[in-house]
């Protein structure tokens, strides 16, 4: 076991200084078929080629999610497939999805191999990284940037639709661990090797992969340190030695990665990290696990950076561990407390293409305006939006319409466009789209409602405009947190936007040095469980400390 600790802390040098890595794929299954791939591939490179402005506006995209927005903004401007390789009759999609070489290519792309966690560092620390299927080599940055196109419709959609539909699963969370990775190569693309890689934490890391498999848990850490930006870089660096020892289990090593974060000043981002899996394991609920994190997709956090809830964000008191690092002490105020809440929206990772989870988010929004009381109140409904996508990149306000309007308006568009422009655009009957008749009626009802609020020019406008309409929805689309999170009504009367399942009287806690607030539950007397980072629309901007000093009123908060 020791040997093998030593050899794992050196492949990231290994991979760094190789000349080339070749990541084997496979032998060749059907020679007529691989090479009927082959030649897909090199007419797709054709089209596309590396340098075409396509794959740039991919690059400076921060998400997947905001890629396909953008690209589909300017489909338009994309040269057309050849016919020969459109889908263009639906009744023989299947022959023509082997014919043309679609099952070959998406097999190479989205085979066995991208399931696996230790390729990640082999194509992050290499820029000269390639495939070998059989005896053919094929290069990695260029064939990803396909599947890419693929995904965000500027190619053909209908290729990863049947191969889903084969699979029985969703790819997605294998699309995004691989975007991370074409993103991170195009980056250092042609800078070399030492250039690609050590981008991100490692935290960062570990969830980005937390789905890939290993068959070791302790290397959905150790597999990651040689591409982590803040491990073993010296000053505030951690030192982490691959140690497969039986004294490490998976949730020691969870626990002392946890510790060594909190004792490097990184308090908040074990935190976070650790409220995105709710845990019912005996470690700390202020540390991570790395053994539940590939059973359920993790909750979205709140953004960081934008909010300051407590007056200190630069704490001048770190976050201190005691009794043998099994509680953590930090320092603030309770200064709200939590009276009424909804459901949480979960789904399984392994699961759900978007419009598969389509219907039940509108059945959640449905429950959230209702259950909770929102209603179609202006002001109310201003908070809900603003508390439901507490940070958005793009927040546009249009000019027939007031601040308060635009923040709805984008809400409205979400709304409308499943029963509106999606079944259009597909061929297919709303009710196919929302899977219920009750559902669909729920939705135009609400849609109804909240059109009062607007002037009929902009109604008339955003209705003959589909590109608006669809801005408008992807704007929600990406800028919505709302899975793993419940939402609630404060004691207070203030909305609030919590990770995880909140319950009647969780606390609300401001913490120095932490950009966010966060929900405790008391377990014992002075002694909390923390269940999550929270949005709580008015108390953001540290209106819970006005006129008032902290080092008059915070005192120890004890999380266990």
């Amino acid at each position: 076991m020791e040997e093998k600790g030593r050899q794992v802390g050196l492949m990231g040098k290994i991979y760094s200084h190789a000349q080339k890595v070749i990541t084997y794929a496979g032998p060749n299954v059907d020679e007529v078929e691989q090479q009927i791939g082959l030649q897909l591939v090199e007419r797709l490179q054709e089209i596309f080629p590396e340098d075409h402005p396509v794959f740039k506006i991919m690059c400076t995209a921060g998400t997947l999610s905001e890629a396909s927005a953008e690209l589909r903004l300017r489909m338009g401007q994309f040269a057309e497939l050849p016919a020969d390789l459109r889908f263009t009759d639906p009744m023989n999609e299947q022959d023509q999805y082997v014919k043309q070489g679609w099952r070959w290519l998406m097999n190479i792309m989205l085979g066995e191999w991208p399931q696996r966690l230790w390729i990640v560092q082999e194509h992050f620390l290499n820029s000269e990284g390639e495939f070998l299927i059989g005896r053919d080599l094929l290069q990695w940055q260029p064939l990803m940037g396909l599947l890419f196109l693929v995904s965000n419709h500027v190619l053909p959609r209908e290729p990863v639709d049947i191969f889903y539909l084969q699979r029985h699963e969703s790819m997605l969370p294998t699309v995004n661990s691989l975007w991370t990775i074409w993103k991170q190569r195009a980056k250092g693309r042609g800078t070399g090797p030492s250039n690609v890689g050590g981008y991100l934490p490692l935290l960062v890391n570990v969830h980005n992969f937390f789905h890939l498999k290993c068959s070791d848990t302790r290397d959905k850490v150790y597999a990651l340190i040689s591409i982590s930006s803040d491990v073993n870089q010296g000053g505030d660096g951690l030192t982490i030695r691959p140690d497969y020892s039986e004294a490490i289990s998976p949730s020691t090593l969870s626990h002392r990665l946890s510790a060594a974060y909190i004792r490097a000043g990184k308090c908040i981002h074990v935190m976070i990290y650790a409220s995105k899996w709710f845990k019912l394991s005996s470690l700390p609920s202020w540390s991570i696990d790395i053994e539940i994190s590939g059973f359920t997709a993790p909750a979205n956090p709140i953004t960081n950076g934008h909010w300051t809830p407590h007056p200190e964000i630069e704490s001048t008191s770190r976050p201190q561990l005691i009794h043998n690092d099994t509680a953590l002490v930090c320092k603030g105020r309770i200064v709200d407390c939590i009276a009424q809440t909804s459901r949480v929206f979960r789904r399984q990772a392994i699961e759900l293409t978007y419009l598969e989870l389509l219907p039940s988010k509108l059945e959640f929004y449905h429950e959230l305006l209702h259950v909770l009381g929102i209603g179609f109140d202006i002001h109310k409904m201003t908070i809900f939006c603003r508390s439901l996508t507490p940070h958005r990149r793009r927040r546009v306000t249009h000019p027939m319409l007031s601040d308060e309007q635009s923040l709805i308006a984008d809400f409205y568009c979400f709304l409308c466009y499943p029963i509106d422009w999606l079944p259009r655009s597909l061929g297919v009957s709303p009710i196919e789209i929302t899977g219920s008749e009750t559902l669909l009626s729920r939705i135009q009802s609400t849609a109804v409602a909240l059109s009062a609020l607007f002037p009929p020019d902009y109604l008339h406008f955003v209705r003959s405009t589909p590109m608006q309409e669809y801005q408008s929805y992807n704007n929600w689309q990406v800028g919505e947190k709302i899975l793993g999170r419940s939402f609630c009504w404060s004691e207070a009367g203030r909305f609030c936007n919590v990770m995880n399942q909140a319950q009647k009287g969780d606390a609300i806690v401001a913490l120095s040095g932490m950009d966010r607030l966060f929900v405790i539950r008391e377990v014992e007397p002075g002694r909390y469980r923390l269940i999550g980072d929270a949005y709580v629309d008015g108390l953001m901007r540290g209106e819970a400390y006005e006129g008032l000093d902290p080092k008059d009123v915070d005192y120890d908060i004890v999380i266990v």
